[in-house]
């Protein structure tokens, strides 16, 4: 074997080899996170790319995020940003499990918002309702589930009118049809004269 072609397969296998390490890093959905202490609980806030399954278990003090893939974060900060709360947190070596170590008996509670998943730390004790998601957040939602809803209702038929009389003509859309292509979200009927005697 020459000089230069044991070069070459050595450069392959090194480039291959990168190139997989490359592939099991990308798997990993990246996301952000933050929290903050709420009137009476913690609230830690994940925006992932994409929303990963996630269970939560609670164990002699520590509690557990466990997602059915990797996640790309850095919880460091937590414990700073709500140390009523959390005492540290850490990430598993296989970006699967998100560990913390809660300064105080707590009780979780997940939400899922779109893309967004909700941690309210809750103290044992607590009462009432549980704690709703930011106004803005509950809009955003209602928004995407109606525009949603628009597209998967299909095409909107709008049709017109037009009437005239003593020289004069009036005409409201197109006299046989009109068309919204991606769906639409009818709000109300609009009560009209036409036709009507």
């Amino acid at each position: 074997m020459s000089g230069s072609r044991f070069v070459a397969i050595v450069a392959w296998v090194i480039i291959a080899a990168f190139t997989s390490v490359v592939n099991f890093t990308s798997n990993a959905f990246a996301s952000s996170i933050h929290a903050s202490e709420m009137p009476g609980f913690g609230r830690i806030v994940f925006s992932f790319e994409q929303l990963p399954m996630v269970d939560v278990t609670q164990v002699n003090g520590v509690l557990v995020l466990n997602f059915d893939r990797p996640v790309e974060l850095d919880p460091s900060h937590l414990g700073l940003e709500i140390p009523n709360y959390i005492s540290a947190a850490r990430l598993d070596p296989d970006k699967r499990a998100l560990r913390f170590a809660v300064a105080k008996s707590l009780r979780p509670n997940l939400i899922e918002a779109g893309n967004d998943l909700y941690l309210d730390l809750l103290p044992n004790g607590w009462k009432g309702a549980m704690p709703v998601l930011p106004a803005d957040v509950v809009q955003s939602l209602s928004r995407k589930a109606r525009n949603a809803d628009a597209v998967a209702q299909g095409n909107l038929l709008v049709s017109g009118a037009g009437g005239g009389g003593a020289g004069a003509k009036v005409q409201i859309n197109h006299l046989s049809v009109g068309r919204i292509p991606l769906g639409a979200t009818v709000e109300r009927a609009v009560p009209t004269q036409v036709g009507d005697g």
